[in-house]
């Protein structure tokens, strides 16, 4: 069972100071004395007015009422410079009360909470003030709603149709994941959705207009499949397997390869990425190497998280490459003076 829950923020107190608390009174025209400043408070003071010289009295005459303000400010700052931002303040209350509850942090995941115990398994994923509840026992949800809500004003938003602008319909055959809202307020904001529509005129800057006509095709990919999504079926295998691959130097301005993969979970594909990479390659063996290398890390973080949810996977992973030399270097555990250069790389795989 799966229950999307959103905290109240209101609850949460932020350790911070209206700024109209260190303005001076409108109404007031007394001249607000200048305090004396050290070297170092002088040099933030002009760093935060954005003013350039050397320390004189000329500086502070006139406008006095604005100086003030400002070392009101600065002073402030200050203070408040270790003070952590409400986000973090929300985080930690919400982390010391699943704590107290019997919840455990993910080493992998830090939004992942999991609490075992016996039969009972539950797991809480937190997003900000989004959160993601699901249990193999109807009661136990019910028991950590109430604690949640003795600590927090929750609402209970059901079972969990909408987060994140994904869309998680449940069937009798599993889990369809869509993004069609997103996609179609993407087409509106375009002017994609209106019939009368024509494309942009061309830019003659050859550059600009190579990326204008990528994203035109992606909104036209779009637009005609604003349906289509990812199921994960409910009967489903879980052998690992991840295929791997590289776009040599495709990156016109850098010449930086692309690294690209997709792991699927028996037959349904949870993690995948396109990015280019840290490096030039300097040949195509090297490009596909290091995006194995970087499906080997992925792998390695899929299996520990695994374990964290109750699925221990013993089972051997599998990496599929299309490059005969890449695989080779990687069933061979000497180096020789033309793969040194790749060899910490070629330690993640196995």
């Amino acid at each position: 069972m799966a229950i999307a829950s959103r905290a109240g923020a209101s609850k949460v107190t932020a350790v911070t100071t209206p700024l109209a608390d260190f303005s001076p009174s409108s109404s007031s025209q007394a001249v607000i004395p200048i305090p004396q400043l050290t070297t170092n408070q002088y040099q933030q003071l002009l760093s935060l007015l954005n003013i350039d010289g050397q320390p004189s009295a000329a500086n502070f005459t006139g406008a006095s009422h604005l100086f003030a303000l400002n070392l009101s400010l600065l002073s402030h700052a200050t203070e408040n410079a270790n003070a952590k931002p409400a986000s973090n303040q929300w985080f930690d209350k919400f982390y010391n009360a699943l704590k107290a509850a019997g919840f455990k942090q993910s080493i992998d995941d830090y939004s992942l909470f999991i609490c075992s115990n016996g039969h009972h398994f539950i797991a809480v994923l937190v997003y900000v003030d989004d959160v993601i509840v699901t249990d193999n026992d109807n009661h136990s949800i019910n028991r950590l709603k109430s604690y949640l809500d003795t600590k927090f004003h929750i609402k209970d938003l059901g079972w969990l149709k909408y987060f994140l602008g994904i869309e998680v319909p449940c069937s009798a055959k599993g889990i369809f994941l869509s993004q069609g809202k997103y996609i179609l307020d993407i087409l509106k904001e375009t002017g994609f959705l209106d019939p009368n529509y024509t494309c942009a005129q061309p830019i003659h800057v050859d550059t600009l207009q190579v990326q204008l006509d990528v994203a035109q095709r992606v909104l036209r990919y779009l637009k005609a499949t604003p349906e289509h999504g990812i199921l994960l079926p409910l009967a489903s295998d879980l052998k690992i397997t991840t295929y791997s691959d590289s776009n040599r130097a495709s990156c016109p301005m850098t010449r930086r390869s692309t690294t690209e993969y997709i792991t699927f979970l028996g037959t349904s594909p949870i993690s995948w990425r396109s990015k280019k990479q840290n490096t030039v390659a300097r040949s195509l063996t090297e490009a596909e190497y290091r995006s194995m290398a970087t499906s080997s890390c992925e792998l390695t973080w899929l299996k520990f998280l695994l374990d964290d949810l109750g699925v221990p996977h013993s089972r051997l992973m599998h990496i599929h490459c299309d490059n005969q030399a890449a695989l080779h270097i990687a069933a061979n555990p000497v180096f020789n003076e033309h793969t040194k250069y790749i060899e910490l790389d070629c330690h993640l795989i196995w």
